[in-house]
């Protein structure tokens, strides 16, 4: 029996036959390698910013900027930004200043510094803006990336719509009362009840945003963790941002 085994093993090595599990495995790899490209801007304050940008289909009319938490990257978003890229969506992740590979670091930051981070983003929708002249631009956020992508949405009309992991009613100095009362496009507030001061911040932001005509909604989870965790946490939330980007 063993020496069938064996010779059946060997035909399989010489015939070029893989198990199923290493082949999903290098599929996955292959897709992943192609789908985005580094790329880097300069932010109107001097900073080089990098990014992952993954281009969606030829036609594609919408973009998505995905902002991480402080003391992480932008490949946070990687399993995102493939599943918006499969969902017709130009997707650009960037390194706020201060992380991974863009210039400074955070752990000498003051206030002004963290402030400054909305910059980041206005030169993420420039990058968008020149890649396609015709495109939407939408954010997501998550924990300081939350907060510095409401508050770089409020001072530039291009963004249309906004999700929102874990804000909070203040990170670093980046504050979001004064911002929410401001913005008036489409909002999805998302938040889990174990996580509390984000929990309770998002109820209140929810309760601040203006009446307008755009979609805003409140996601809460029971457990769920805290920004892009959440992300592994629930298995369908990235089903659920997606929805709402594509209906708002």
């Amino acid at each position: 029996m063993k020496k069938c085994l064996s010779l059946v093993l060997l035909l399989l090595i010489l015939t070029g036959v893989r198990c199923p599990t290493q082949k999903t495995t290098d599929n996955v790899a292959e897709v992943s390698s192609v789908q985005s490209e580094t790329v880097s801007f300069t932010t109107s304050d001097g900073l080089n910013i990098a990014a992952s940008y993954f281009p969606g289909p030829a036609n594609a009319q919408n973009s998505v900027i995905l902002v991480h938490m402080l003391a992480q990257n932008r490949h946070d978003w990687d399993s995102l930004a493939g599943k918006l890229r499969q969902g017709d969506f130009n997707v650009l992740s960037i390194d706020l200043r201060g992380h991974g590979q863009s210039d400074g670091q955070y752990q000498k930051f003051d206030n002004s510094d963290f402030a400054k981070m909305v910059f980041d983003v206005a030169a993420a929708v420039q990058f968008l803006k020149e890649k396609h002249p015709e495109t939407t631009i939408k954010l997501i956020g998550a924990s300081l990336g939350a907060n510095v992508a409401l508050n770089a949405a409020v001072i530039d009309p291009a963004v249309s719509g906004l999700v929102l992991l874990s804000p909070g009613l203040e990170y670093r100095s980046v504050t979001t009362e004064d911002a929410i009362e401001q913005y008036t496009s489409a909002l999805l507030l998302v938040a889990s009840q174990d996580d509390k001061a984000s929990y309770l911040a998002a109820r209140v932001l929810f309760d601040l945003v203006p009446e307008s005509d755009h979609y805003k909604y409140l996601q809460t989870y029971k457990y769920a963790g805290h920004g892009t965790h959440m992300l592994t946490a629930v298995d369908d939330l990235d089903q659920v941002i997606i929805k709402f980007l594509k209906e708002n």
